[in-house]
């Protein structure tokens, strides 16, 4: 597992702090990737990132779920020890394998 701590917008990984513009909600640790989801009351666009054991950002959601616009991700949950599953404000949810950076599969729950 990753060493690290978060408050307020401020994630620490390892010692590299990183500093977002939202709040962090929620955060995943796997044994090599940290992912958070940021929210406040602005509602964030694409607003889960992942991140490795240094710090550094792999991915954000927006690179995996390819949408025609920006969405907004209300709660994330991990599956399993290569997944996780996100729902968006629009009532859908995705299951993501986190380290191919793909769908595995989709279903509306509005």
């Amino acid at each position: 597992m990753i060493n690290f701590e978060y408050k307020n917008n401020n994630l620490t990984i390892n010692s590299k702090v990183v500093k977002f513009n939202n709040t962090i909600e929620d955060v995943i640790n796997f044994d090599d990737i940290i992912i958070v989801m940021l929210m406040d009351e602005g509602v964030p666009e694409n607003n889960i990132i992942a991140f490795d054991e240094q710090g550094n950002k792999l991915w954000d959601i927006s690179k995996i779920i390819i949408l025609p616009y920006a969405e907004t991700y209300v709660a994330m949950s991990r599956v399993n020890d290569n997944s996780i599953s996100v729902i968006s404000y629009s009532g859908l949810e995705t299951y993501i394998d986190i380290r191919k950076q793909s769908v595995i599969s989709k279903i509306i729950r509005k």
